[in-house]
């Protein structure tokens, strides 16, 4: 992901576009709107994890937001045509990228696939028949096409638009249907996951009547009377997405029949008939291929990781249980288990990983056949139960284990979601708070341990992208000198975000600032860490 906007939820009136770089900073005061924002990636993962009613899972395993009327902001109401007001949305942008190319069953779905990237948006409101919430609005853009799909409660297509075209459907002609449990962005066609290449001959739906448009415009182009030829050249055109220039060189190079090229030679990307020939074209390929977006966002949205502030603290012994533990949960209560997992070989790259890091290795302990307990073993040659450390270890612990097992590889393995080879995978890691409990140096410890995650996880072709809230200038600092003394991080891999309450109203404003190469902070706001 890219980039992520949000509107309305809670003090987040609006944010504008958060490109989002391999380290984020959020600061701010507190009630200033930046655990919000921290807490819309793990709901957004829930969300995509668990069958649901509508497009968001509100209340869940990661965090709660209560429901959509709790989430949102209270300064969200618009003024409507006869001079009342309305309650308004809830909407979220993300840009990410697709495959730029069907995906057919005869190519591996993960071929050395070129991408291309895109924005997404949906708008959520309350239903009036349900409890849930809806995609009221579902918008796209890609090369600067916008293309708009307004729905209603029962998930009815009622327009799309764009600059070039405007089509009403009827109401009953066609639905926007679930097809996965997890759909975030809507999925137009009942697609067969299977071989969701069917869509091309399907009859009687949207992608249908999309298709015949661009064939009927490509018979009164050409001239030619051959169904066939006419078929062609719309899967031709169809199979890819293009930039408007890219576009009109493949069809300026169909060779079809000497009226379509004499008529095509002439055209430029602002001439009337290609941008309507163009909208046509963008709209088939985002109707037919709508659970491929819908899927490569679910897959970058299931790789959040998510470490609460109040992490468990630890226990003197842990009760054993026979279970697979694939991550850290985001409290850290079921740490044990999985440090006892960890096979021997992954094992050694984490005590060197720590060791390196913090000066000392983390043991396991049968005490019984029942019970474990995590030990640490520092330079002295001595191994002490957690429990006996300060409460500081146990609060670190989790953030240091669960930064290990993404970086190095090994929680993909263990989830048989190995690194594809072809591409980088998308990891976010949203932390809150890591300095909690921690003394100054073990704070700049931390700063170094996110600068060695980002580059081992780029080391084993993992895109790991890391959202921290923190009030520590420690932290912070040792960013600066780490960019200065060039370690491993340069000024181009850390964004800081600032929130801040609005005087008047408690709505979050957000400003930016950045490293030097001198890692020196720009455009600080003077006497922000000031008491």
């Amino acid at each position: 992901m890219e980039s992520i906007a949000i509107h309305n939820l809670r003090s987040l009136k609006n944010t504008g576009d958060i490109s989002l770089k391999p380290i984020n900073i959020l600061v701010g005061t507190n009630s200033s709107g930046k655990s919000t924002f921290l807490r819309v990636f793990p709901l957004l993962r829930q969300s995509v994890e668990r069958k649901t009613m509508g497009p968001i899972l509100w209340n869940g395993e990661y965090t709660d937001f209560g429901s959509f009327e709790t989430s949102l902001c209270n300064y969200s109401t618009i003024a409507t045509k006869d001079g009342t007001s309305e309650t308004n949305h809830i909407s979220f942008d993300f840009e990410f990228s697709i495959p730029r190319e069907t995906y057919t069953p005869y190519r591996r779905r993960h071929e050395g696939q070129e991408k291309i990237k895109i924005k997404a948006s949906i708008k959520i409101k309350k239903g009036n028949f349900t409890e849930s919430s809806y995609t009221n609005e579902y918008k796209i853009i890609i090369n600067d096409n916008k293309v708009v799909f307004e729905l209603d409660e029962m998930g009815v297509i009622g327009r799309i638009s764009s600059p070039t075209i405007y089509w009403e459907l009827r109401k009953q002609e066609i639905k926007y249907q679930r097809t996965i449990k997890d759909t975030l962005l809507p999925v137009f066609i009942n697609t067969n996951l299977d071989n969701p290449y069917t869509f091309f001959n399907e009859k009687g739906q949207m992608a249908d009547a999309l298709l015949k448009q661009i064939k009927r415009k490509l018979t009164e182009y050409s001239g030619s009377s051959s169904e066939r030829k006419t078929h062609d050249m719309a899967k031709y055109l169809t199979r890819k997405l293009e930039s408007p220039e890219e576009r009109l060189n493949r069809i300026k190079a169909i060779s079809s029949t000497m009226k379509f090229r004499q008529k095509t030679q002439s055209w430029s990307t602002s001439n009337s008939e290609f941008l309507f020939l163009s909208a046509l074209i963008d709209w088939y390929f985002i109707v037919t291929n709508s659970f491929v977006i819908n899927n490569e966002i679910t897959k970058i949205l299931k790789n959040v990781h998510y470490i609460a502030p109040l992490r468990a603290s630890t226990e003197r012994y842990y009760r054993f249980q026979d279970l697979g533990v694939e991550e850290i949960d985001h409290k850290g209560s079921n740490l044990a288990m999985f440090i006892r997992n960890i096979y021997h070989v992954d094992r050694d790259s984490l005590d060197k990983w720590t060791k390196d890091n913090f000066d000392f290795r983390i043991e396991n302990s049968d005490d019984s056949d029942s019970h474990l307990s995590i030990r640490i073993s520092r330079g002295d040659g001595r191994s002490y139960n957690i429990s006996d450390m300060g409460f500081g270890y146990s609060q670190i612990l989790p953030i240091i284990v669960q930064l290990w097992a993404i970086s190095s590889g090994y929680e993909l393995k263990m989830k048989n979601n190995g690194v594809n080879h072809n591409e980088f995978t998308s990891v976010i890691v949203a932390i809150e708070q890591p300095e909690l409990h921690l003394h100054p140096k073990m704070q700049a410890d931390i700063a170094v341990v996110f600068s060695k995650a980002i580059k081992l996880a780029e080391e084993n072709r993992i895109n790991l992208k890391l959202i921290i809230e923190t009030h520590s200038q420690t932290l912070i600092s040792k960013l600066g000198d780490m960019i200065c003394l060039g370690d491993d991080i340069s000024s181009d891999d850390v964004n800081i975000i600032l929130f801040e309450q609005d005087n008047e109203k408690p709505l979050t404003k957000i400003s930016y600032s950045s490293f030097n190469e001198d890692g020196v902070l720009k455009s600080w706001p003077y006497g922000f860490f000031n008491y």
